[in-house]
């Protein structure tokens, strides 16, 4: 997991932060698993986590696609890919890995 640590993880939580609506205290124990209190805390989170297997199933089928299919790729392989990628970049590429094991 260590490896791991340097991508970009759950962008969206920080851009909510912006907006100043939502508490402070509320946005930084959606970061962590262990840190939530509320039932729909886990609501939330286990959103995010769903969108993060979403789009890293996305980016790695869209691989899978550019990889295989290179004689023919087209426009839609590519953005499966980076439409995974914004995906994993905005919900965290490690927030549904918890729940792998």
């Amino acid at each position: 997991m260590i490896i791991l640590d340097q991508l970009p993880d759950k962008f969206i939580l920080s851009f909510m932060r912006f907006v100043e609506i939502i508490p402070d205290d509320f946005i930084n124990r959606m970061r962590d698993y262990d840190l939530i209190e509320q039932p729909h805390e886990f609501a939330i989170y286990y959103c995010f986590a769903y969108l993060s297997f979403f789009g890293f199933v996305m980016m790695i089928l869209g691989l899978k696609f550019i990889v295989e299919y290179s004689y023919k790729s087209d426009f839609s392989s590519f953005k499966l890919f980076f439409i995974g990628l914004l995906t994993c970049i905005l919900t965290g590429f490690t927030t549904f890995m918890p729940f792998l094991i």
